[in-house]
């Protein structure tokens, strides 16, 4: 039985789907491994999709198939953007990226519709960063569940990209409206109008980072996966007045240490932060960046890279809070062990002092390395249980309980409240950077974004889609050279 063949076959039988109540769950089991692409598999009692953690790049990814026979890829799982593409036949420039996740070729499906040659675009925050392809129709399948006649795209040529991406933001925020073209219905809208969910509704639980079961719930949400309220946040909009991004009014950080709370924002604090899966780190003000960086005694590169000795980040007791809507509003307490990261030397070994102590990479970076927005990305996201509402524009989120047990799924529905209480509407921040800048753009603490000179490789003349700020491969991925330099500056 061909490889293929074997995982329908296998994600088939771990599956189960209910018609009623109509949610969608993709939950995973992680693990252990000694690669450096540590491999998860996913099973659930709703209905399964196959996701993978790669620890090595800090991406979540979902395996599924395209068209018929089935072609299966491995895409990475992205709130912060809103087209799904693959690696097509020789598109995958090996010298720039890793080229994960299997290639997709056209010409084997016999449902394929290839309705737009060569139109689409895209760059990502990776400097350099850029997929050309064609938009196809076809269908994709994950475990049981399948979206018919679903608009996607295959590359036919990559840039440094990790992996193809599953984008499930807003149609509004596709990479071919950017350039002045229509949006089409994404997965999202047709998972509702083919009635395998009820709302354009998700929940997201990353759970622990060294936890075995996380969950994606469409359609739903499930109590026994965060404690207290989950409390609702308005999207906020970009400045033309159009939500094209999950982004949401930050309010305040502080560290909490053994009990003894420290602010490091301002009363007037108040910033657009985008909640971002599809960024390994996340990307805060250059203030607040140095703030963490002096109290913890962490070794920056000048691309704004952190590596810290890894017991000083796995401290328990010690949490950044994360605060949400002002005075009325709400704190997520991300665990700090959630910011620590493992690094590898130029050999592929764990990055270590001289005297044996590992060392572990700051899962934050200040805006300034990249030029983009304020992006609250997994290292954040495993801290907070976080629904996501297209419909009604809206984020409620809950601390997240690590390794629960036990499920309580809550079928989202146009009647039903996801939040307890009123929506959080005391603070309006705008995000005024509507998306990734392609390089050569100059951040501010507010987010804006002003542009210099394009950038006058060989293919500055390809437009750029404004798509959220994505830490795609950034980070963990390019950071050998990194740990080959910080083990001689840290002995």
């Amino acid at each position: 039985m061909s490889t293929i063949k074997k995982a329908v076959a296998l994600t088939a039988l771990l599956s189960t789907a209910l018609a009623d109540p109509k949610v969608v769950e993709m939950s995973m089991e992680r693990r252990p491994s000694t690669q450096r692409l540590a491999k998860i598999s996913k099973r659930d009692d709703v209905a399964n999709v196959t996701i993978s953690n790669a620890i090595f790049d800090g991406l979540y990814f979902v395996n599924a198939t395209v068209g018929e026979p089935p072609q299966l890829v491995q895409l990475q799982l992205d709130t912060g953007s809103s087209d799904i593409w693959f690696f097509g036949p020789r598109s995958c420039d090996s010298r720039t990226s890793r080229c994960l996740g299997g290639i997709y070729d056209p010409s084997d499906s016999d449902t394929v519709q290839i309705i737009a040659k060569g139109e689409f675009f895209i760059r990502y925050g990776t400097p350099g960063s850029r997929v050309e392809g064609d938009y196809i129709r076809d269908s994709l399948s994950v475990a049981n569940i399948t979206v018919n006649n679903l608009t996607m795209a295959y590359a036919t040529r990559a840039r440094y990209v990790t992996t193809g991406i599953m984008g499930i933001g807003f149609p509004e925020n596709e990479a071919i409206v950017a350039q002045g073209g229509d949006q089409y219905k994404n997965i999202i809208d047709l998972m509702v109008e083919q009635d395998l969910i009820n709302t354009r509704a998700y929940s997201l639980y990353l759970n622990d980072l060294d936890s075995k079961h996380g969950t994606i719930l469409f359609g739903g949400y499930d109590r026994a996966r965060f404690t207290g309220a989950l409390r609702t946040l308005p999207m906020q909009p970009d400045s033309d007045g159009v939500i094209r991004t999950m982004t949401v009014a930050w309010t305040s950080l502080a560290v909490t240490d053994d009990g003894d709370t420290t602010r490091l924002t301002l009363d007037r604090f108040a910033e657009p932060a985008l909640l971002d899966s599809g960024s390994t780190l996340s990307l805060i003000p250059d203030e607040l960046f140095e703030a963490i960086v002096d109290r913890f005694d962490v070794i920056t590169d000048d691309e704004g890279n952190g590596l810290v000795e890894c017991d000083t980040l796995e401290d328990e007791d010690i949490t950044l809070d994360f605060g949400f809507g002002g005075e009325d509003g709400f704190i997520i307490r991300a665990p700090l062990r959630q910011f620590s990261l493992p690094v590898w030397d130029l050999t592929g070994q764990p990055l270590e002092l001289a005297n044996g102590d590992r060392v572990c990479q700051l899962g934050l970076m200040p805006q300034s390395a990249l030029g983009l927005p304020i992006i609250l990305g997994d290292t954040f996201l495993r801290g907070a249980y976080v629904v996501y509402d297209l419909d009604n524009h809206q984020i409620s989120m809950a601390q997240a309980v690590y390794n629960a047990t036990g499920s309580e799924i809550v079928e989202i529905t146009e009647d039903n409240q996801i939040g307890e209480g009123p929506v959080i509407t005391g603070v309006s921040v705008t995000q005024t950077a509507t998306g990734a800048p392609a390089p050569g753009f100059e951040p501010t603490s507010s987010g804006t974004v002003s542009e210099s000179d394009e950038d006058d490789d060989e293919d500055a003349g390809i437009p750029s889609a404004q798509v959220p700020g994505l830490l795609k491969s950034v980070g963990v991925t390019g950071l050998s050279m990194l740990a080959g330099m910080a083990l001689f500056a840290l002995r």
